[in-house]
C-alpha cells in the first residue's frame, strides 16, 4: 500500500477497508485535529509514535483506546507529529487544524 495525502499534510495508508469499516495507519502532523464526530461502530486507536489528545487526556506511543459505537468525540488532535493505527468507520475527516 502507498501513503495517500489529504488536507493539512495528513497522510494515511489503508490496510483494509469495506463500505462501512476501515483499518488505517495515520500520519498526522502536530496540530491536526478531527472535527467533532459520532461513531457508528467501535473505534480502536493505537498510538505508535507521538501524542494524540482526545478530550481531556493524552494518548502516547503504546497507548490504546476504544471508543464505543454511538459515542461522540468532542475533539481529537495530534499534539506532536504522530503515527496512529485506527480501525473504525470508513468515512472520517481528519483534515481540520486547530
Amino acid at each position: 500500500a502507498t501513503w495517500e495525502g489529504a488536507a493539512g499534510d495528513f497522510q494515511y495508508r489503508t490496510l483494509w477497508s469495506d463500505d462501512a469499516e476501515a483499518a488505517l495507519l495515520l500520519r498526522a502532523p502536530a496540530g491536526l485535529a478531527a472535527a467533532p464526530h459520532r461513531h457508528r461502530i467501535d473505534l480502536e486507536c493505537l498510538v505508535l509514535q507521538g501524542e494524540v489528545s482526545t478530550g481531556t487526556f493524552a494518548l502516547r506511543a503504546g497507548d490504546y483506546q476504544i471508543t464505543p459505537a454511538g459515542s461522540t468525540h468532542v475533539s481529537a488532535r495530534a499534539t506532536t507529529d504522530a503515527l496512529v493505527y485506527v480501525r473504525g468507520d470508513a468515512d472520517r475527516d481528519f483534515s481540520r487544524r486547530s
